[in-house]
């Protein structure tokens, strides 16, 4: 019978699961890819079930090909589901898990012809699969695309500050190891090692261990939706009433026991023994509490332990994006519940509007504002504390500034809001929503909630300090780079009209109003490495050698090491990285090709290029304008060698179209002002 449900459940759970985050997300490559995991889990266990109930040889030899088909995709689809959740781009980690993939059907068409696995044990009354001739190569393939995976997520969750990011790789980390150790242990037989059915008990425990983090972790940003908060409250309810039913059993047959063994019968005898067995199995009861709210439902006996940590992360983040999403999830955790948001200023607007949310509802997000000067933001302003819900109800003031506060609450759907202060402004506010148990704040979370807000504004007052100096640092790599673009004709103002050019595509192409500035910024430093570039290769007027043009490649990198060292964020220094890559595969450092290259990297590479084309060179002379357009478009065709991004291209064109079309309304009227004066 075990043999018969364990892979069963384990089938039905990886789909269930797969299903589960597909649905929620089918857009999001990483859910795509784990859906594709749990679909060959499912697979695999199904069909292994199929060659344990199959009723002769031949029909258990046609459920291992199907058995096979599952298999020899787990590992490739792990490790690539992997490089999805740490976002890694890698030249080499692209080509492993492309490798990996081709190995796969590389044993699937083994699997076909008998040479992975055909042969068959039958013992006692079941039929096992055996590895064939190359059966240990494969084993070899799924430990070590495997192990490499999980070596990944060891690596980044060492490398990451975020709090949060590291507990869910933690989490993906261990069942990834399970499953794996499952695996292997079930294709030992063709050592002579029977341990059935542990690999597919394995596939269960990991099954629940992603689910949980995907539950209450939200991993791969999965939000916890209603139905799940009620299933919640509905397993408390029985985690809280079946011990007391337990207790009463107990105490009920441990009484008459008592009455047998002593051989006479009182009333108030078995009373007594029934209070004496009640209360011992209270304090029993009382510790498996304890353990059903920390496990089930997360409420946390001391909550003071984990703040030091949350604190000591908080205090090494010095980027305001990941603070923010540190603070939600840690907030979040600490309290047990699945809403939370955090309200950030719009300062043009003077309006607080939702910047980061958990289980918010989307039209909310897009549509909740709050005025800064009146109702909740006022009164967090003024009174830098933590606010309740319960407060605000119970108040019995009834002047206008409670009403406003009582408005914006209910709005929000907030039960504490805790003011984040940057100096005297208030420039967020975190909102809790209600706790999974529907219990009130009490006293030791406002507590808790006030040191989390404190070492937030903390934060945010460093992130100022450091980016005031970061800017001072900034204008002086401004004049360096003037300096050095100076010393050389042809480069003069380069560096600044690329990233004009750059910001006004980004513009061109609808992105907000950060991806503009890095844009921008990315733009300007793009050739900053050209400090640790020989002048006179530099400044050479014939063609460069193959020696003389590898020097000149490390330039990429030599900006890059610069950029990150004075702290500039992500998008800004991948720009840099890759904007000599070409879409094709022809550029360099790292040979990206496709939409493995940022889009940052590939506006910067059009700029580049179309500045490059429209000013003199050394061995040559300008194009003009119309020959520099049409260049760049055969550099964007099939045909051309597909270099640059053609729809980027489209966009730099409309935007020199635009400039054009202004540029040529504003001579008209000027000169139509001249002739009104010679009137």
């Amino acid at each position: 019978m075990t043999f018969t449900i364990i892979p069963i459940i384990a089938g039905i759970i990886s789909l269930g699961i797969g299903l589960f985050v597909f649905l929620k997300e089918p857009k999001k490559k990483p859910n795509r890819i784990f859906f594709l995991l749990g679909l060959s889990l499912v697979v695999w266990n199904l069909a292994s079930l199929g060659v344990y109930c199959a009723s002769s040889d031949k029909d258990a030899i046609v459920w291992i090909k199907l058995f096979y088909i599952g298999l020899v995709f787990i590992p490739s689809l792990f490790f690539h589901f992997v490089l999805t959740v740490i976002d890694d781009h890698s030249l080499l980690n692209r080509r492993v898990y492309s490798l990996g993939y081709g190995i796969s059907y590389l044993f699937l068409l083994f699997a076909g012809t008998g040479f992975l696995g055909q042969d068959i044990a039958y013992i006692g009354d079941y039929y096992y699969p055996t590895l064939g001739k190359i059966g240990n190569i494969f084993l070899m393939f799924i430990l070590s695309l495997g192990g490499y995976g999980c070596c990944l997520l060891i690596h980044r969750g060492l490398k990451t500050v975020n709090f949060v990011e590291r507990q869910q790789l933690g989490y993906f980390l261990v069942g990834g190891l399970i499953l794996f150790a499952g695996i292997a242990t079930n294709l030992l037989c063709s050592l002579g090692i029977w341990v059935y059915p542990s690999g597919h008990a394995a596939t269960i425990i990991y099954s629940f261990i992603t689910s949980y983090a995907i539950i209450e972790h939200r991993l791969i940003g999965v939000e916890i939706s209603r139905l799940v908060f009620y299933k919640r409250k509905f397993f408390y309810f029985l985690a809280n009433t079946i011990p007391i039913i337990i207790i009463f059993v107990l105490a009920i047959e441990i009484e008459s026991l008592f009455q047998k063994f002593i051989g006479k019968g009182s009333s108030s005898l078995s009373i007594g023994v029934i209070l004496i067995v009640a209360l011992c199995l209270n304090w029993a009861r009382q510790q498996l509490q304890i353990f059903i709210n920390q496990y089930l439902f997360r409420q946390i006996a001391c909550q003071w332990h984990p703040i030091k940590g949350i604190s000591n992360q908080i205090a090494s983040i010095f980027d305001k994006n990941m603070l923010m999403n540190t603070l939600l999830n840690a907030a979040a955790n600490l309290v047990c519940t699945d809403k939370a948001a955090i309200l950030l200023l719009d300062r043009e607007k003077q309006e607080y509007f939702i910047g980061l949310g958990l289980g918010v509802n989307l039209a909310k997000k897009k549509t909740l504002r709050l005025k800064k000067d009146e109702g909740l933001a006022l009164s967090l302003t003024d009174k830098k504390k933590v606010l309740l819900k319960n407060e605000v109800s119970r108040s019995k003031l009834q002047n206008n500034q409670w009403r406003e506060i009582k408005r914006d609450i209910e709005k929000i759907d907030g039960m504490a809001c805790i003011p984040l202060l940057n100096e005297e402004e208030l420039s967020g506010i975190l909102i809790l929503g209600e706790k999974f148990s529907g219990e009130a704040y009490r006293d030791e979370d406002v507590r808790i909630l006030s040191i989390l807000g404190t070492k937030v504004s903390m934060a945010l007052k460093n992130i100022s300090y450091y980016q005031e100096c970061i800017g001072n640092f900034t204008d002086s790599i401004f004049s360096l780079i003037v300096v050095l673009e100076s010393k050389d004709k042809y480069f003069q103002d380069h560096s600044k009209r690329v990233a004009s050019y750059a910001s006004s595509i980004a513009q061109e192409l609808g992105l907000d109003k950060e991806a503009i500035v890095a844009a921008n910024i990315a733009g300007f430093f793009h050739d900053l490495g050209n400090i640790g570039v020989s002048e006179q290769i530099l400044q050479k007027t014939t063609r460069l050698n193959k020696g003389e043009f590898r020097h000149v490649k490390q330039h990429v990198a030599i900006g890059t090491r610069i950029v990150e060292f004075m702290g500039l964020n992500s998008e800004i220094v991948d720009g840099i990285r890759y904007h000599h890559e070409r879409l094709n595969g022809s550029g360099y450092p790292f040979n990206l090709s496709g939409k493995d290259i940022p889009l940052i990297s590939r506006i910067l590479a059009v700029a580049e290029v179309f500045d490059a084309l429209i000013t003199d060179r050394p061995y040559r002379k300008a194009f003009s304008l119309e020959n520099a357009l049409v260049e760049l478009k055969n550099k964007s065709n099939a045909s051309g060698g597909c270099e640059l991004d053609s729809k980027i291209v489209d966009a730099l064109i409309h935007v020199l179209e635009k400039d054009y079309l202004s540029k040529k309304r504003l001579k008209k009227q000027r000169g139509g002002k001249g002739n009104e004066k010679m009137l």
